[in-house]
C-alpha cells in the first residue's frame, strides 16, 4: 500500500476527476494550449502538407483538383476539399485551417468521452481518457499542420459512435455510411472500417447483411462521384493514384519496413507516362515481389510494427521548421525537450493501455470495438510500411483503454475510494 502522502495525492486527483467542472476545464485548457501552439509555431506547409494546401487553394480558386495545371488523384479529394471550404469562407490565411484543427480535435475528445461512457459504463475511466487526450503532446503539435489525420480520426470516431446509436435508431446507419464515405475520401483505409463495427455488433446473419448493405450503399454513393471522375480522367475508378507506390515502398527488395523512397524504387517508375501509369507499374511490381518472396515480406512485419509504434513525436518533428518563429523555444534543445516530453507521455499512455487488456478480455464483446480499430490500422501498416503518422487514428482508442487502465491503477492504490 502507498504511504499517506501518496494516498492524499491520489484522492485529490479523484476529487478533481469527479468535479462537474473537470470536462469544461480540460476542453478549455486543451483549446488554449493548442491556440498558443499554432500562434508560436508558424509552419509553412511542405511535402504532403504543402500538397494538401495547394490543392485546397486550387479548388477554392475554381481551377479544380489539379497539380501543375493537370488533373490529379495522387491523394483523395477529402482533405483538400475540406480546406477549400475553409479558404472559400475565410480566405487563404493558414490560421483558419489550423484553428479548424483545434475545434476538430476538441470534437474528438468529446466524442471519445461519450464512446467510453457508452461502452464501459464508467464515468471515471471516460474522464481519464479526456485528460489524456486534452494534453497529448504530439497531437497538440499536429494542430499547426495541414495534415489529414485530425479530420480522418474525427470521422472514424463519429462513425463508431453513430453506429452504436443506430442499435436503437436504425436510420442512423445511413448517416454512418455517409460519415465513413467522407472518411474514405480523406483516407481510403476507412473503406473496410464498417466491417469491424458490423462484426462486433451483429451475430444474426440477416441483420448483419441488412446493416452492411445500408452502410456500404451510402458509402459507395458518397465516393462514387470521385471514382467516376478518376475513371473518366485516368481510365480506372481509383480512390488514389499513390496506393501502388505506397505498396512498393513497403514490399520491394529495397524496403526496410519504414518509409523510404530510394533511387532504386524511383528507377522502377522512370518509364511511366503519368501518375496512373506509375501507380499501376508500382502495384504490379510490389504484388509480384510479395507473391514470389513471402518469407522476406513476413520478415519485415515486425520492423513495420516497430516503426509504426516506436515513437510518438512526429508532429513535433514536422513543426521543427517553425522553431525560428518562436520567441519561447529556440534551437535543438527546445526540440529535444519537447520530443522527450511527448515520448514519455506516449509511453505512460501505452503502459496504461497494456494494463487494461485483462479488463477488456473480461468485459462484453462490444468493448472490443476500439481494439479492433487499433488492430486494423496496425494491419494497414503491415501491408504497406510503418511510420508514426499511421498510428495517429489509433491513439484516441488507445486512450479509451488507457482510461480503463488508469482507473484500475487508482483503485489499486486507493481501494477505499468509491468510483464515480
Amino acid at each position: 500500500m502507498p504511504d499517506n502522502s501518496s494516498l492524499m495525492i491520489i484522492n485529490r486527483l479523484r476529487k478533481y476527476l469527479q468535479s462537474r467542472y473537470f470536462i469544461p476545464v480540460c476542453l478549455t485548457s486543451s483549446f488554449i494550449i493548442r491556440l498558443l501552439w499554432i500562434s508560436l509555431f508558424k509552419i509553412a506547409p511542405t511535402s504532403d502538407f504543402g500538397w494538401y494546401l495547394q490543392r485546397g487553394l486550387s479548388i477554392a480558386a475554381g481551377t479544380g483538383f489539379t497539380a501543375d495545371g493537370a488533373p490529379t488523384a495522387f491523394w483523395p479529394v477529402g482533405y483538400p476539399g475540406f480546406l477549400s471550404i475553409i479558404f472559400s469562407i475565410f480566405g487563404g490565411s493558414l490560421f483558419w485551417p489550423k484553428l479548424a484543427n483545434i475545434f476538430l480535435y476538441l470534437a474528438i475528445i468529446l466524442l471519445i468521452y461519450f464512446f467510453s461512457k457508452r461502452i464501459f459504463q464508467n464515468e471515471e475511466a471516460a474522464r481519464i481518457t479526456v485528460l489524456i487526450l486534452a494534453f497529448y503532446p504530439n497531437h497538440i503539435a499536429y494542430s499547426s499542420l495541414l495534415a489529414s489525420e485530425i479530420l480522418f480520426t474525427l470521422l472514424i470516431v463519429l462513425g463508431a459512435l453513430l453506429f452504436i446509436a443506430s442499435q436503437k435508431h436504425p436510420w442512423l446507419l445511413i448517416v454512418v455510411g455517409l460519415c465513413l464515405g467522407i472518411a474514405t475520401l480523406v483516407k481510403p483505409q476507412a473503406i473496410l472500417v464498417p466491417i469491424l463495427f458490423i462484426a462486433i455488433y451483429y451475430k444474426n446473419i440477416k441483420m448483419l447483411l441488412k446493416s452492411g448493405a445500408i452502410i456500404y450503399l451510402m458509402l459507395l454513393l458518397t465516393i462514387a462521384p470521385w471514382m467516376v471522375r478518376n475513371y473518366m480522367l485516368f481510365g480506372e475508378p481509383v480512390l488514389t493514384t499513390n496506393g501502388g507506390r505506397n505498396l512498393l515502398i513497403g514490399n520491394s527488395p529495397y524496403s526496410d519496413g519504414s518509409y523510404i523512397w530510394t533511387q532504386e524504387m524511383k528507377s522502377l517508375l522512370a518509364d511511366s507516362k503519368d501518375e496512373m501509369d506509375s501507380d499501376i507499374i508500382a502495384r504490379k511490381f510490389a504484388i509480384d515481389y510479395m507473391v514470389h518472396n513471402p518469407l522476406k515480406i513476413m520478415m519485415l512485419w515486425p520492423r513495420k510494427i516497430f516503426y509504426l509504434y516506436a515513437i510518438d513525436f512526429d508532429g513535433i518533428f514536422y513543426n521543427q521548421p517553425g522553431w525560428v518563429y518562436s520567441s519561447m523555444i529556440k534551437g535543438n534543445w527546445g526540440y529535444t525537450t519537447l520530443k522527450i516530453i511527448a515520448q514519455l507521455y506516449y509511453m505512460l499512455t501505452m503502459i496504461l493501455f497494456l494494463f487494461s487488456i485483462r479488463f477488456i478480455f473480461s468485459a462484453d464483446n462490444h468493448s472490443w470495438i476500439g481494439l479492433l480499430i487499433i488492430i486494423y490500422f496496425t494491419l494497414i501498416a503491415i501491408a504497406f510500411f510503418g511510420t508514426p503518422r499511421f498510428h495517429f487514428p489509433a491513439i484516441p482508442w488507445i486512450a479509451v483503454y488507457s482510461g480503463i487502465g488508469g482507473r484500475a491503477v487508482l483503485n489499486h492504490f486507493s481501494p477505499r475510494i468509491a468510483a464515480i
